[in-house]
This record gives structure tokens, sequence and C-alpha cells, in this order.
């Protein structure tokens, strides 16, 4: 398999997982540019999950495959210093309805602890998953492990499509 890009949608036989790269501007995880607030980040990501369910909505309502979002900010989070973001959270429900469908599950990390909740929306349940059951203190760094050097990071991201077969 080809490494995907940041974000991107991975086409099994029965489910799509569409990943989402939400781990920019040091800490909202966002995915727009939310009407400018954050002008630096663009709307590319949140047009490819637009095109993404689009393309999936048939097969999703002809039952013939779930659609799971995976991303690495949850949408909804009780960890007050992990907490979600109510900016992903509507990006994916504009998506979705857009689409005319939801996603059959939202599966994210970022917290440090592990949570689940189920969503009722428009008559369905919605699981939404952070499996994330790490330690949130990290251990201290020794004098001889090297300190990572900053650097600029880009906010253009590139998307891309993995296909898998079942033979």
């Amino acid at each position: 398999m080809t490494q995907p890009g940041v974000y991107f949608t991975l086409d099994a036989p029965f489910v799509s997982i569409v990943g989402l790269y939400t781990n920019v501007l040091e800490g909202p995880g966002v995915i727009s540019s939310h009407d400018g607030k954050y002008p630096t980040l663009g709307n590319d990501q949140l047009d490819f999950l637009n095109a993404e369910l689009r393309r999936l909505a048939p097969a999703r309502k002809a039952g013939e495959r779930a659609v799971i979002v995976a991303c690495h900010h949850p949408p909804v989070s009780v960890d007050d210093q992990h907490g979600g973001s109510t900016g992903l959270a509507a990006d994916i429900d504009a998506a979705s309805r857009a689409a005319g469908f939801w996603p059959d599950a939202v599966l994210s990390g970022h917290a440090h602890l592990y949570q689940r909740f189920t969503r009722k929306v428009d008559g369905r349940e919605i699981p939404y998953s952070s499996p994330a059951a790490v330690a949130s203190r990290r251990p201290p760094r020794s004098a001889d492990c090297p300190r990572p050097r900053s650097r600029s990071v880009s906010t253009r991201w590139s998307a891309s499509r993995s296909s898998t077969s079942a033979t």
C-alpha cells in the first residue's frame, strides 16, 4: 500500500474509512478556516470530506458499506486538557447532512483516556470513540536525548485514496 496523504480515504470491501488531519494550529483540532477564523488553514480538507461523503453516499444508503470517520482530535470529549472541537463537530455534521447520511462511527485520539459516546441524530445512534488510553504525562527527558528542531509547517495538505480487495 502506498502511504496516504495526511487526509485520506481507505476503501476496503465493506467499509470506507475517511481519515482527517486535525492536528493543526497547535490545538483547536479543525479541518477548515471556519469562515476566516483560521485564514491560513483554508478549506481544502473540508472540501475533501464533502466530496468523499458524496462519493460514498450511494453505497452507504444501499447498505453495501459502512463509513467511518477517523480524526486525531475528538469532536466530543470530557477531557478538560485534551477536549473536543466544536468546529470539527460542526464540519462533520454539515458534510454528513449535505451527503444525506451519517457516518457509522467516529473514531479519534488525542484525549488521554478512553471515552465512548453514543450520539442520537435523525433516529440513528452513532458511536463516537476515543480509545487513546495512554498516560497523560511524558517521562522526563534525559540530558543526552537531543531536542527536536523546530521547523515551519506548510498548511497545504494532500489527499489520497487507497483500496483493498477481498482476494
